[in-house]
Formats: structure tokens, sequence, C-alpha cells
């Protein structure tokens, strides 16, 4: 409820983003160790540590971006997503 409205429409097979398919969980998983700018995809250990929440909340350069015109997570979201790794993507 919180990742996919926002990131799956580029983040798909046939998507703009289409090079990380994030648009279901397996990929999610597929994907997880994949590394960018020297940070897994997906860290369970320190999730904070995870690409996709650093480029989320990266402060000049968020994802999603603005162009596409869904607006930011906002710190609740982020949290969730948190959690939901933690708990391993449950």
């Amino acid at each position: 409820n919180v990742f996919f409205p926002k990131c799956v429409m580029c983040h798909n097979a046939g998507g703009e983003a289409k090079f990380l398919d994030l648009s279901s969980r397996q990929k999610f998983f597929e994907q997880r160790d994949r590394e960018f700018l020297g940070s897994k995809l997906i860290n369970f250990d320190s999730p904070e540590e995870s690409y996709i929440l650093s480029v989320i909340t990266d402060p000049e350069e968020p994802m999603p971006p603005t162009s596409a015109g869904l607006g930011r997570l906002s710190e609740k979201e982020v949290e969730t997503l948190k959690e939901w790794i933690q708990r391993g993507l449950p």
C-alpha cells in the first residue's frame, strides 16, 4: 500500500525504469542483493542502509521523481517500508 502505488508505475518489466523491475514481491527477492553505489537494494540486516530507502529519501533527487506527480513518501510511509524490510518483505 505504500511502495507499489508510487514506484511500480515506472519500475516494471515494460516501464520507464525497467532496469529495476519491482512489480512484485518475488522481483524484490530476485534483486535484493543487487548493488547500487555500494549498497544492496534490500539490506535485511540494516534496512536503513538499503539502497531503495536511500533513493526514496534523497534530499536532492528523491524517488518518485517530481515529474511523476506522485509526491514524496511521507515519514510514516518510509517507516512502514523500513518495517516491511525488517520483517523480510511479508
